[in-house]
C-alpha cells in the first residue's frame, strides 16, 4: 500500500527518551480537544491492534462492513474465529466521475457497522447526517477514521469538525472512532491506535479486554497528537499533498484520462501504467468491488 503519512522519527525518540517505553500510564484515557472552544470527547491511544476488542465489546453477533477495503483482512479472520456473521455491503457506486455512498436501508440494529471514512480506496467523505443515521440503524458502529486528516478543506485535524460534534451528542452512545496513529506518522516500528467514544462503559471494557497494556509509547503518540508544532505539519502535510493531488489530476485529465472526484489527495483513475513515475499507483483488484480499468492514485511528495 502507499503511505501518505508523515515521518517523525526524530521527535517520537525524543519523547520516548525522556521516559521509559516500558512505563504503564495511570489515567485510562483523556480528553481530546482538536478545535480551540469545542467540546472534547474521550480518547485513549493503545500500543495493540484493537479490532478484535470492539468487536468483543459491542456485544453484536454480526459484522456488516460498508467499506471495499477488507477483502482479505484481519476482520474476516476475526470474525470466523469469534463466530460472527460478516456481511459485505457495497456502500458505494462510482456514476460517471462521481462517487455516492449509499445509505442502507435496512434496519440492522443487530449489526456492527464498520467502515473507513474517508472511504478508502474511493475518496469519498462520510457526511456527519449520514455517520448519524448509520449510528441510528445499527447496534454499534466502528468507523476507521485514519485519512480524515487528508480530507479536503479539512486543515490537517485528525478528525472532521462535523464528526466531534456528532460524537459529542449525548444521543450517540454506540459509536467508536480510531485512528492508526502508526500510518498517520510513519512510525511502523511501533504501531498504535487512537480510540475515541462518546461511551465511559465502551472505552473501559476495550481496555479490560486489552488487560490495560498501555505503555510509554502510547503517552509518546498522546504527546504527538497534543503538541500544536506536529498538528502544524499535518496540517502543511496535507495541504502539500492536495496541490500535488490537484496538479497530478490536470496532468492525467490533459491526456484524456478520467478522474473520478475524491475528497482526499489519492483518487481513482483509468489511467495507464506509464503514469507511474509521476504518482503511487495501487491495483484495485484487491479491494471489494467492480473496478474495471481503475486504478487508485496517490500523488508523490
Amino acid at each position: 500500500m502507499f503511505r501518505l503519512g508523515i515521518a517523525f522519527k526524530e521527535k517520537f525518540a525524543e519523547l520516548l527518551s525522556s521516559g521509559d517505553p516500558e512505563e504503564e500510564i495511570r489515567e485510562p484515557y483523556f480528553i481530546f480537544k482538536p478545535i480551540e472552544g469545542k467540546p472534547g470527547i474521550m480518547a485513549t491511544v493503545m500500543t495493540e491492534f484493537p479490532l478484535s476488542q470492539m468487536l468483543i465489546a459491542s456485544g453484536l453477533n454480526c459484522i456488516s462492513t460498508l467499506s471495499p477495503t477488507l477483502g482479505e483482512s484481519e476482520l474476516s479472520s476475526i470474525s470466523a474465529f469469534m463466530g460472527k456473521r460478516l456481511a459485505y455491503m457495497r456502500s458505494y457506486i462510482i456514476r460517471g466521475n462521481k462517487v455516492d455512498f449509499l445509505l442502507q436501508d435496512n434496519d440492522m440494529h443487530g449489526c456492527i457497522a464498520y467502515l473507513s471514512d474517508p472511504n478508502f480506496p474511493t475518496g469519498k467523505s462520510l457526511p456527519a447526517n449520514i455517520f448519524e443515521t448509520l449510528a441510528e440503524r445499527f447496534g454499534y458502529l466502528i468507523v476507521d477514521a485514519t485519512f480524515s486528516f487528508l480530507e479536503r478543506n479539512n486543515g490537517g485535524s485528525l478528525l472532521k469538525e462535523d464528526h466531534l460534534r456528532a460524537l459529542s451528542n449525548e444521543g450517540i452512545e454506540n459509536s467508536l472512532f480510531f485512528l492508526r496513529l502508526h500510518e498517520i506518522f510513519n512510525l511502523f516500528r511501533y504501531p498504535a491506535y487512537m480510540i475515541l467514544s462518546p461511551s465511559t462503559r465502551a472505552m473501559e471494557t476495550i481496555l479490560l479486554l486489552s488487560g490495560w497494556k498501555r505503555n510509554g509509547v502510547a503517552l509518546a503518540y498522546k504527546e504527538l497528537i497534543l503538541d500544536e508544532a506536529v498538528r502544524s505539519s499535518l496540517r502543511n502535510h496535507s495541504e502539500r499533498l492536495m496541490r500535488k493531488a490537484i496538479e497530478l489530476e490536470e496532468y492525467l485529465k490533459k491526456r484524456g484520462a478520467v478522474v473520478i472526484e475524491s475528497d482526499t489527495p489519492y483518487f481513482i483513475s483509468n489511467a495507464e501504467q506509464e503514469f507511474e513515475g509521476k504518482a503511487q499507483i495501487v491495483d484495485l483488484s484487491m479491494f471489494i468491488g467492480e473496478w474495471d480499468g481503475l486504478r487508485l492514485f496517490a500523488p508523490n511528495l
